[in-house]
């Protein structure tokens, strides 16, 4: 439980440094550098989104037999594979937001968040739940809170790509560390790469289809509307992921526990209604909060961005979503709930991008939360359903 913690809060740290950095360029920089950072984020989170592809629903269950010698090489390869499909979908996604949008990328901060960005795949919580310790943590919070001060020092694509150099090099460390006593993470060879493909083809479609659409919309938002118009949304999905990042390290704690612990007896169900009832509370929270003028404390560029209430929702349904996927559906295996959701989100997505192009009264904040709220009601109603056919089948045997 210790190590999953540990990983887990390895990964908020993270997260809350990354918005800290946001939030000071958002402050110090420019406006005209503001939008060139903020939309190579919004390719970042595009080629992220794609890089994940499913790994961490499917790869705890692969490496939860610590005996198999092959974890590290395992372990090795689906971060091999992702970051191949990051370096793809980076490459792609620049092509592509140049050849629709009339703002092209500015290829400096395009380079300085890729080397920002990267080294973060090779320390996802599922590689460090198995080592980290006090030492690995303690260190962690030094680096980031070193690159956050340098960037309030120095706020500028030559410092990003710098910082994201000088972590690259730590995590080189990092990884060394972690495999001082067992093998967590190593060189991958051509059967672990097969089988984590294999492995991976479970969930890669379905997660690659929604939440490479999802994060489509900042390109779309620039092809139709400006790169301007996309910087207010990628600010604005910041905010959805922040309020989201409260939540993970319960449910990620949780969900890495189940592969690690085979005697735990958890209250899944309960936890869920916890989870969610907190999930309300914060949401009423933030909403009173907006309303009574705190935004601005994050900067002019929060204040200013449009329909905000949007976003909150989409965290709400999102956070919601988290909690029945990682404590309920991908534990017992059952992708196809996720995937059958995925759909739904991606054909909302889809229909709501067209609908972008010719009704200017559709705004991007919108197209989010109603494509995170179709999606939760897609993941709840086939749970029921579920749960209804297997209530029927009991009462039949019996």
């Amino acid at each position: 439980m210790k190590k999953s913690l540990y990983a887990v809060m390895g990964q908020m740290i993270l997260s809350l440094s990354n918005y800290a950095v946001f939030v000071l360029l958002a402050r110090l920089l420019p406006r005209d550098a503001f939008i060139g950072f903020s939309t190579a984020v919004g390719l970042n989170m595009l080629a992220y989104a794609v890089a994940e592809g499913g790994i961490s629903y499917v790869a705890p269950r692969e490496l939860a037999d610590r005996a198999n010698l092959r974890t590290g090489s395992m372990a090795g390869a689906f971060v091999a594979i992702s970051l191949v499909l990051y370096m793809a979908s980076l490459t792609g996604g620049y092509l592509l937001w140049n050849a629709f949008s009339s703002d092209s990328l500015e290829i400096q901060w395009v380079m300085a968040n890729t080397l920002y960005f990267a080294p973060t795949l090779f320390i996802p919580s599922w590689v460090t739940c198995w080592a980290m310790g006090r030492l690995g943590i303690t260190a962690l919070i030094t680096m980031r809170a070193a690159m956050v001060i340098a960037i309030f020092l120095l706020p500028s694509a030559l410092t990003l790509g710098m910082i994201g150099l000088a972590f690259l090099a730590f995590v080189g460390w990092l990884l060394a560390w972690l495999n001082r006593e067992e093998r967590v993470v190593s060189w991958p060879d051509g059967a672990a790469i097969r089988v984590a493909g294999r492995r991976l083809r479970e969930v890669f479609a379905a997660k690659t289809m929604s939440y490479a659409v999802y994060c489509l919309l900042p390109l779309v938002v620039g092809a139709l509307r400006g790169s301007a118009a996309a910087s207010s949304y990628v600010t604005g999905e910041r905010i959805k992921a922040l309020y989201s990042t409260l939540f993970q390290p319960l449910i990620q704690t949780v969900y890495l526990w189940q592969f690690q612990s085979t005697g735990n007896v958890i209250h899944k169900r309960l936890f869920i209604w916890m989870l969610n009832i907190g999930n309300l509370a914060v949401f009423g929270g933030v909403l009173v909060g907006i309303h009574a003028g705190l935004l601005p404390l994050l900067g002019d560029r929060f204040a200013e961005v449009a329909d905000i209430t949007y976003y909150v929702a989409a965290a709400g349904f999102s956070v919601a979503t988290a909690s029945l996927l990682y404590l309920h559906i991908f534990p017992s295996g059952d992708y196809a709930v996720f995937h059958r959701a995925s759909i739904v989100q991606m054909v909302t997505f889809v229909l709501l991008f067209t609908g972008m192009a010719f009704y200017s009264g559709l705004s991007p904040a919108s197209v989010l939360c109603s494509g995170e709220i179709l999606f939760f009601f897609a993941v709840i109603g086939q749970s029921l359903i579920r749960r209804g056919r297997s209530t029927t089948i009991r009462f039949s045997n019996s």
